[in-house]
């Protein structure tokens, strides 16, 4: 991004987000591309459901004169949801973390992705916006822990995520662009999580019966939880790093027609071990008893495709086997202990709650952590 885009305020929602504001974004960071007019279509706000950390809006857009031919006409405008309002602050690291992914990490990977206009962030007021393809317009379907992914989507997606991380195992990045990349123990996310989580988990445990219910059947506490999280964090921040999508649960995956799956929401990326990618995505991807029945073959399934993708010192299957089962921890300390219902609604919550839970206890995740503390 050019100096003056650096610049360009962003307004306080999608009523000033009009053609002429999104013109001068896309201008600068697509010169290819003007928008001379956009009819909002439909908008998604906090409190609607299925809604998290950002408001969204789909967009009909009509080009100006000399865009190139073929620019996607219906966009999904992805920006910060009120949280002046709300009372919080800081959550403008995970703004910036995913502007940052689409603009220096993921540009040139061989990856399914949505096409992305523009990415910016403004940390005074930390405020970010995306403008990407509506992926509906591919055939696109998404899906949450209400459905489930086929196993063919369940390869692809694994083999997405062989991909990304084959493409970054030992990067020499880390060590020349470190401000390029967060990470689970010392970095700006990894403070704002430390300082965050605690607290969401306090007041989700207090508030809501069931994840109480939950945690009292694995028989663990919020407090060992986190200070399992952490040992295990610390541990496999010794092990091969490369980039991760961090946070690749069934809601934040897409399949296209014939299988293809698809990746969106890179808020969460940090340079970690792969298998954090693995653990979560088919925890909660999968209904219970076809994980279990599945799980060890499709662990081996990535296996491979990380080693046909260049990966000559990639764990073997006892050692990522190990690691599938640590990493567990922060699907339900993290991905979903936390998480208000609010943000994605009744159904979608409790589900994700089962399938995590189930995936600890099948692996004895209390136990495991207790053993590294």
């Amino acid at each position: 991004m050019d100096a003056e885009a650096a610049g360009l305020a962003i307004p306080d929602g999608i009523g000033g987000m009009d053609a002429e504001f999104l013109d001068r974004l896309v201008a600068r960071q697509r010169p290819g591309a003007r928008i001379a007019d956009i009819i909002v279509v439909d908008s998604l706000v906090y409190g609607q459901g299925d809604v998290s950390t950002a408001a969204r809006a789909v967009l009909d857009v009509v080009y100006g004169q000399g865009s190139d031919p073929g620019l996607p006409t219906r966009l999904i405008l992805k920006f910060a949801r009120n949280f002046d309002a709300l009372g919080e602050t800081g959550i403008g690291i995970v703004y910036n973390n995913e502007v940052r992914a689409y603009q220096r990490l993921l540009p040139g990977l061989e990856l399914e992705r949505p096409a992305v206009l523009a990415a910016h962030y403004t940390p005074e007021d930390e405020r970010f916006v995306l403008l990407m393809e509506d992926l509906t317009q591919r055939g696109a379907t998404f899906r949450d822990a209400r459905s489930s992914a086929t196993l063919e989507e369940m390869r692809s997606l694994l083999d997405q995520l062989a991909r990304l991380h084959a493409a970054f195992w030992r990067s020499p990045r880390f060590a020349a662009e470190p401000e390029l990349f967060e990470n689970h123990v010392d970095s700006p996310l990894a403070d704002y999580m430390r300082a965050a989580i605690p607290l969401m988990v306090a007041d989700e445990v207090g508030r809501e019966p069931f994840k109480r219910d939950l945690l009292d059947d694995l028989g663990v506490t919020p407090a060992e939880l986190l200070a399992g999280l952490r040992a295990t964090h610390l541990h496999q921040a010794s092990l091969p790093q490369t980039l991760l999508h961090g946070d690749p649960h069934i809601g934040n995956t897409y399949a296209l027609p014939g299988g293809r799956s698809g990746l969106i929401d890179w808020q969460l990326s940090v340079r970690g071990y792969c298998m954090h990618d693995v653990a979560y995505s088919i925890a909660t991807a999968l209904p219970i008893d076809v994980r279990r029945a599945r799980e060890r073959e499709l662990v081996a399934w990535y296996l491979d495709r990380l080693a046909e993708y260049g990966v000559v010192d990639g764990p073997d299957f006892d050692t990522a086997w190990t690691e599938f089962r640590r990493a567990l921890v922060w699907a339900l300390t993290v991905g979903w202990l936390p998480v208000p219902v609010a943000n994605y609604g009744w159904q979608v919550n409790v589900s994700n709650h089962l399938r995590v839970a189930a995936a600890c206890r099948d692996h004895g995740v209390a136990e495991l952590i207790r053993s590294m503390l």
